[in-house]
């Protein structure tokens, strides 16, 4: 995301992060679950998405899963 000079509450950012999304992926990233870093002052941030139906499933699976990092 380009650096905005707005001063935007969170649900405002938000907002434009899906707005930025709908424009690129359109109807598909309707039920996205997104995400925003904001970058320092006066540069970029990161956005990402993924569909709220994957991210469920893999919420389910890694409860499932052993903890194997030990």
């Amino acid at each position: 995301m380009p650096w905005n000079e707005a001063m935007l509450s969170g649900p405002e950012k938000m907002a434009l992060v899906q707005h930025r999304f709908d424009e690129v992926y359109g109807e598909a990233s309707a039920d996205w679950d997104f995400r925003l870093n904001e970058g320092a002052f006066g540069n970029p941030s990161i956005a990402c998405a993924i569909p709220q139906k994957l991210l469920n499933q893999l919420k389910h699976f890694s409860r499932r899963l052993p903890c194997v990092l030990n």
